[in-house]
């Protein structure tokens, strides 16, 4: 099953997979969209209600190896257009000071890469205890990207990358 795009499991399925949780130190990571679904946001304190972007982000490492997974929400409204803006920025899909649709944007990000600042979320859980999470602060513009490794003479720009075998697949869609 290890191999399957993520389904839902029936009581008599079997399970094997254990948890692959990982936690990582604050810093900058490339990283790779591998999967959007398009959702609603019922609303808070400090964003009204409005739509949102579920997506997985891989986390990968300078050999784009995937190192965890992130679920980021972007949500689309006015108040955070600046981060819509900087992720597409980060995956190439939108030039500086150009305008991007946003559902074109999400297609031509699909698969690539870029690069953002992962930091540890700390929250207390249901059971009193200090629980940790990765979570994406913000994206990095390919100009402001960590530099190559040395053997490469260049800075790092936005890629396609393969990700089979990931245990996810596309919903991006004009849906």
């Amino acid at each position: 099953m290890a191999n399957e795009i993520n389904r839902e499991l029936g009581w008599d399925d079997e399970v094997s997979q254990e948890s692959t949780f990982t936690l990582l130190e604050e810093g900058d990571y490339q990283f790779c969209l591998i999967n959007m679904e398009r959702g609603r946001h019922t609303g808070s304190k400090n964003l009204p209600a409005c739509n949102k972007a579920i997506l997985d982000i891989a986390i990968l490492d300078r050999d784009g190896n995937k190192l965890t997974m992130i679920r980021h929400n972007l949500f689309l409204h006015s108040s955070v257009e600046g981060m819509i803006s900087s992720f597409f920025l980060a995956t190439g899909a939108k030039k500086h000071g150009e305008p991007l649709n946003i559902s074109k944007g999400f297609q031509e990000s699909y698969g690539r890469t870029g690069w953002c600042h992962v930091y540890v979320d700390k929250w207390t859980g249901d059971d009193g205890k200090i629980r940790e999470s990765n979570k994406i602060k913000y994206f990095i513009a390919p100009e402001n990207a960590p530099k190559a490794a040395p053997a490469a003479a260049s800075t790092p720009q936005p890629q396609q990358t393969s990700f089979a075998g990931w245990g996810a697949g596309t919903n991006i869609s004009n849906r």
